[in-house]
């Protein structure tokens, strides 16, 4: 065991860390929301949630009256992105809210069995613009018309997002 961690210190101090692989983006779906709501809607399928979606400013402001009492109680949703197998993919978004609030995304199948593509990702909103980035790689079969989902229940702190981004990473 001496040997071993002999030759994993002598690595980590003298061996030269290889410079990272560039990695290419290339863009699949981009809104500013400067054509309206640019095929979001909103979706309350359950727990009373309600609430609404207008384009003002090139921006999507949703209000909200009911959040229900599940994070999914409340949906802004985009159809039709084709996602492929094995693709790593990047969602950039810009969002703040009238207060704190969790938001949470995910990429998943349009339809029953409503298979989820990433894993539910949740992150904190405030009250002035700030931009979150995730990642995921798609498993499973390729789907051209697979849908995004931003849960906006379990609050009425309305929230306005100035921009969307999905990207395809390769290197």
């Amino acid at each position: 065991a001496g040997n071993l961690d002999g030759t994993l210190v002598n690595a980590l101090l003298h061996n030269k860390i290889p410079e990272p692989a560039p990695v290419s983006a290339t863009p699949l779906y981009t809104s500013n929301f400067s054509k309206g709501t640019d095929g979001w809607s909103l979706f309350s399928p359950l727990g009373g949630a309600a609430g609404s979606l207008n384009v003002s400013g090139n921006k999507a402001n949703v209000t909200i009256s009911n959040g229900g009492t599940e994070a999914w109680h409340l949906l802004m949703i985009k159809d039709n992105l084709l996602l492929k197998s094995g693709g790593l993919y990047r969602l950039t978004f810009v969002v703040q809210s009238q207060a704190d609030r969790i938001i949470s995304f995910y990429a998943a199948k349009a339809s029953p069995p409503w298979t989820a593509y990433s894993s539910t990702i949740g992150f904190t909103a405030s009250t002035k613009p700030v931009t979150y980035t995730s990642t995921f790689a798609m498993p499973g079969a390729t789907d051209p018309a697979a849908r995004l989902w931003i849960g906006l229940g379990l609050s009425t702190s309305g929230v306005v997002i100035s921009s969307i981004k999905v990207e395809e990473l390769s290197r």
